[in-house]
């Protein structure tokens, strides 16, 4: 297998119940998911159908680029050209991102010449804060 030199590499993790720090309670402990790793031109919230809840999504109108499976660890990894892309994660058939920047752009990570950009997705829809 020949090592990825230019792309995305990250994991698909899920956080689950109260993630709220307490005096004497265990942290609860992020669980790696194979979930489909959906990567998309930069998009912006304009860019997309938004149900009801704000990490979820129906339609994504910007060009999608490619998927990639993770796997059991929740590890992924892609080669792609330079450029900006955003991250989503097919959950229950919607699109799935939590991440936005001040201008609204969704999970919006940079590819750069020769460069592995690494990530970590965090699906935390059944967890309290």
């Amino acid at each position: 297998m020949q090592k990825l030199i230019q792309g995305i590499e990250g994991t698909v993790i899920k956080l689950v119940g109260n993630q709220m720090p307490m005096i004497d309670a265990p942290k609860l402990q992020p669980i790696p998911v194979a979930l489909t790793v959906c990567i998309y031109d930069s998009t912006n919230l304009k860019d997309v159908n938004m149900p009801r809840h704000m990490s979820f999504f129906s339609e994504i109108r910007t060009k999608l680029i490619t998927t990639v499976q993770s796997d059991s660890t929740g590890y992924f990894s892609v080669a792609l050209p330079e450029g900006k892309y955003s991250l989503f994660v097919k959950v229950k058939g919607k699109f799935y991102s939590n991440l936005f920047d001040e201008k609204n752009n969704i999970f919006l990570v940079t590819v750069e010449k020769n460069k592995l950009t690494k990530v970590e997705i965090k699906v935390s829809n059944e967890a309290v804060f």
